[in-house]
């Protein structure tokens, strides 16, 4: 009588032994960090767009050099605190001659109230962090460190003059997003300061603010600003600056 032969079933299909000594032959390594993302690959339409872009916004910041900088050569301030009290439901109007509506000169936060502004800040949230918690002791901002920022980031006095920076600076202080701190900036009065800076001084003369979509084109253009300045290029920052749509 012959036995029946019982075959076992194989329980071991895989083993990694020997692929930890194999990995770590050369090294594990970083992947190389450009300074410049690749652009191979993209669409040539979006790419064309984008250098036209950072064509004209080198090309309105020039022109605002050349008539003597946002506050014109005596580096004076438009004074805004005053031009606020005095407006009226049509808003205010600076040295530019930009008009910004009066829902963008009172106490409400224009960062958390427009959607569009609101997609840029997650998209570049972040690297805005990152950038805070660089010139930020203790999580708050001197008056010293913002414009340290705003100088190494060519805001001062590309974009604005150090006297209009400082309104701005108090009129954050002054908005919903400021803390008990009248002197200070913690991480969300910074992001409202940069929000307000795009929009009231942003070059640009097709930048229309009485427009929904507007106040995220005139923060865009400073971000776009901020990632070819001197300090940007030095740091590799890279703000996302591309339209999101969306509900």
């Amino acid at each position: 009588r012959s036995r029946d032969v019982v075959t076992m079933v194989k329980q071991k299909n895989h083993t990694a032994r020997n692929q930890t000594f194999k990995a770590h032959r050369n090294g594990i390594k970083k992947p190389v960090q450009h300074r410049y993302r690749p652009t191979k690959g993209m669409d040539p339409k979006f790419l064309r767009n984008a250098r036209y872009a950072l064509h004209g916004t080198k090309k309105a910041v020039r022109k605002q050099k050349k008539r003597g900088g946002a506050g014109g050569a005596s580096g004076a301030g438009d004074n805004i605190a005053a031009l606020i009290a005095s407006s009226g439901k049509d808003g205010i109007v600076l040295a530019n001659g930009r008009r910004i509506p009066a829902a963008l000169c009172g106490g409400d936060m224009i960062s958390t109230s427009n959607r569009n502004v609101m997609r840029l800040l997650l998209g570049n949230q972040a690297g805005l962090a990152a950038l805070f918690e660089e010139y930020a002791k203790d999580g708050e901002m001197s008056p010293a460190e913002g414009l340290k920022f705003a100088r190494d980031f060519d805001v001062v006095p590309d974009i604005c003059n150090e006297a209009q920076f400082k309104e701005l600076w108090e009129l954050v202080n002054a908005s919903e997003a400021a803390d008990d701190d009248a002197e200070q900036c913690d991480s969300e009065e910074f992001v409202e300061l940069l929000v307000r800076v795009g929009a009231f001084y942003a070059p640009g003369d097709g930048i229309d603010l009485t427009e929904d979509a507007s106040l995220a084109d005139a923060f865009r253009v400073l971000l776009t600003f901020m990632n070819n300045s001197a300090g940007g290029k030095k740091r590799g920052v890279s703000f996302k600056v591309t339209k999101v749509t969306g509900r």
